[in-house]
C-alpha cells in the first residue's frame, strides 16, 4: 500500500451550481485528488419557510486531498479565490491534517 504521509484534506461546501466551474478549475491545474457529492442543509443566510425554520437548500461538496502542508496551502488559497466563498452566504472551506491517505 502506498501511503502520503502528511497530507491535508480540503473541504469546500458550496451554494448549488458553484462546484462545476471550481472542478473545472482544478482540473485544468491537473488536480486528481477530487471528490465531488451533493447535500441538503441550511445556514443562516439561507431563506426562513413561514414557521420560522430555515429552509434547506441543496448545497455541493467538494474535497481535496493535497500531498503535503505545502500544496495545501496553495490549493486553499486558489479554492478560496476560485469559488467565489468570500461572498456572504456562498459557502465555507477549512482544511484538515490528515494522519495517512492513499492515492487514487
Amino acid at each position: 500500500m502506498n501511503k502520503i504521509n502528511g497530507a491535508k484534506l480540503i473541504t469546500c461546501i458550496l451554494r448549488k451550481g458553484r462546484a462545476l466551474p471550481l472542478l473545472e478549475a482544478l482540473n485544468e491545474r491537473g488536480e486528481q485528488k477530487i471528490n465531488f457529492a451533493f447535500a441538503r442543509g441550511s445556514d443562516i443566510h439561507d431563506p426562513e419557510t413561514p414557521s420560522g425554520k430555515l429552509k434547506e437548500q441543496e448545497k455541493e461538496i467538494v474535497t481535496i486531498v493535497a500531498d503535503s502542508p505545502e500544496k495545501g496551502e496553495e490549493l486553499f488559497d486558489f479554492v478560496y479565490e476560485k469559488s467565489g466563498i468570500d461572498e456572504p452566504g456562498s459557502g465555507l472551506i477549512y482544511m484538515t491534517s490528515l494522519s495517512y491517505a492513499t492515492g487514487y
